[in-house]
């Protein structure tokens, strides 16, 4: 019992000697993104979900940068499921890789939760697959309206995200998404797709899929701003015509 009690003291003064506050402030504090890159490993972030367990009011999180790995993935799930007032989470930069499909499962069920990061967590095309069809499934929607996944190189899968219902904006500059996972976005876009932001930036979208896109936004899609930069299309295939602000 002795040696339980100094493990988690000690535990406990290398957390407080790494975030720079005192334990107290996330069983407080609405905005907890002073967690953001400050070496925290899949044990300290055991211990920040026990302390956040209390903290009914908190509105935003970010953790990004701490590279735990998909270590700190169930830790992370049960901040996100005991957080119910909970609307931005930011856990880029963590090494996630298939476990960011249950950081999906958990935003799906949450229902206040309304922007999600996930950038550079070496997300592959079955994980992704399976973020796109746990928001998807999700009874009622989400609720879910920013996603950003840029900087995982899961290819045409990311094709798939943009038929998730409810998002208003998708990040997924330098995923590798090609022509064809370009193609399948416009395909959504057309089909009725609810997003207002679309960042395909360094995307290998190709001449095809910039006309896939311009053909698509001919359809009076909700699209406004459209982020094609450094994909090697020349004049975005008409798409200056279309209304839509594309870079």
């Amino acid at each position: 019992r002795r040696g339980r009690r100094f493990c988690s003291t000690a535990a406990t003064s290398r957390l407080v000697s790494k975030i720079g506050r005192p334990t107290s402030a996330l069983s407080t504090e609405r905005s907890l993104d002073f967690l953001r890159a400050k070496g925290l490993d899949a044990e300290d972030l055991l211990l920040v979900s026990t302390l956040v367990k209390t903290n009914a009011g908190v509105e935003s999180i970010d953790v990004s940068g701490n590279g735990f790995g998909a270590g700190g993935a169930e830790s992370l799930v049960a901040i996100v499921r005991s957080s119910p007032q909970l609307s931005k989470l930011d856990a880029s930069q963590n090494n996630l890789r298939a476990s960011a499909a249950l950081l999906a499962e958990a935003a799906a069920s949450h229902g206040s939760l309304r922007s999600l990061a996930m950038s550079a967590n070496a997300i592959g095309a079955s994980a992704c697959t399976a973020i796109g069809e746990a928001l998807a499934a999700a009874a009622g929607g989400s609720g879910l309206a920013e996603l950003n996944l840029s900087h995982n190189a899961f290819g045409r899968a990311g094709g798939g995200l943009a038929a998730v219902p409810g998002l208003s904006s998708l990040r997924l500059a330098s995923c590798a998404v090609g022509a064809a996972g370009t193609t399948e976005l416009a395909a959504a876009l057309a089909a009725g797709s609810t997003l207002r932001r679309l960042d395909l930036h360094e995307c290998h979208c190709g001449a095809d899929g910039a006309a896939a896109l311009a053909e698509a936004l001919t359809s009076g899609v909700a699209l406004v701003s459209l982020d094609l930069s450094d994909n090697n299309i020349g004049d975005k295939s008409g798409l200056g015509s279309s209304g839509v602000s594309a870079d």
